[in-house]
């Protein structure tokens, strides 16, 4: 209905996502429909023939009993997959094969942002992409997790994206101070909001971040404000240099008989982000030594402009875990957010 705008206004990026979370839990339809969303490179979906493989063998090899039409639909999958298949090299079709032969319903567990911060790694918080996840995406094509910070201290991961991205971010080496405006880009909630991207600004409050068994001069604090899902977002000087990468969100917490607590006089807009020497310590121990950077602010320019800016090399990340289970009835499907 989103798709044709039959009855409702028509909404491509509601059409996809609510075919991805459906494609996801295992409805045939919708795996065939992305399979021709990836094919074509329609409704904000990047064109990507390995990505078309994908969901069409899925939706080919599917015995989905939930969906009435999936006979006929494993039938016109089959099809597309034959015309797909000789787009892709014998490599790429086995490695389809294999995620496709082992696949289950996948859930979603954890979102945040990332940035990258060359043509194929994308920096993002280590507490987004967890241990437990069996894919992550951005937000709808498979990306690999290359390096996971062993060291809680820095919070860090990196994504590895076969598809170069054209620009990526700027890092500045001139250390921040109180008192300096700074902007945030990123996709907070983005499990309901739009994957276009939302920007805040404040100032940086102060040069540490929480006294903790952390060190707290690893991190520093601004009123830029966040939510759920700004985790691994760029935090921007005025001139669109990236000056730190959001991590957390100060709330105060009264401990009541032992395990029960409850939330009190919530601090507004204390917002924490991992510096950048930190950041280049992390990525030069894992090897990536191609980022940019620079020494001054530079040209200071509109918020827009580095919101616009931002939106080429910011991308929300999406985790998933496999699921045993049969999907659930449409009407039962829940569409609400987990928190990360």
């Amino acid at each position: 209905m989103y798709d044709k705008g039959d009855g409702i206004p028509r909404n491509s990026e509601k059409a996809v996502r609510f075919a991805f979370k459906a494609a996801q839990q295992g409805y045939t339809a919708a795996q065939y429909y992305l399979g021709q969303a990836f094919e074509n490179g329609i409704n904000q979906v990047p064109q990507d023939n390995v990505e078309a493989y994908y969901w069409y063998s899925l939706a080919a090899n599917s015995t989905d009993e939930l969906n009435h039409a999936s006979d006929n639909i494993n039938v016109v999958a089959e099809a597309s997959l034959d015309r797909v298949k000789r787009k892709l090299t014998e490599n790429q079709k086995k490695e389809i094969d294999a995620l496709v032969k082992v696949w289950t319903p996948k859930t979603l567990i954890s979102h945040g942002t990332g940035f990258y911060v060359d043509n194929n790694h994308i920096l993002t918080n280590r507490h987004i992409v967890r241990t437990t996840f069996n894919e992550a995406r951005i937000p709808f094509r498979r990306v690999k997790i290359s390096v996971i910070a062993n060291d809680n201290e820095e919070d860090l991961a990196l994504l590895t994206d076969p598809r170069e991205n054209e620009l990526r971010a700027t890092f500045r080496r001139n250390p921040i101070d109180v008192g300096e405006e700074v902007a945030l880009f990123g996709y907070p909630r983005s499990t309901i909001l739009s994957y276009k991207g939302n920007g805040t600004s404040g100032i940086v409050s102060g040069i540490s971040g929480i006294m903790t068994d952390f060190q707290p001069a690893n991190e520093f604090q601004h009123t830029a404000p966040t939510q759920n899902g700004n985790s691994g977002s760029p935090v921007f000087d005025l001139a669109g240099n990236v000056v730190g990468i959001s991590v957390a969100q100060l709330v105060d917490y009264r401990s009541l008989e032992g395990a029960q607590a409850i939330k009190i006089n919530p601090p507004q807009n204390v917002n924490f982000a991992i510096k950048f020497d930190v950041i280049e310590a992390f990525l030069r121990k894992n090897g990536i030594m191609d980022y940019a950077t620079t020494k001054s602010s530079g040209k200071v320019i509109d918020l827009s402009g580095i919101y616009k800016q931002a939106q080429k090399f910011t991308v929300p990340v999406l985790c998933y875990e496999d699921k045993e289970e049969q999907p659930l009835p449409v009407e039962q499907v829940n569409i609400e957010e987990l928190h990360p």
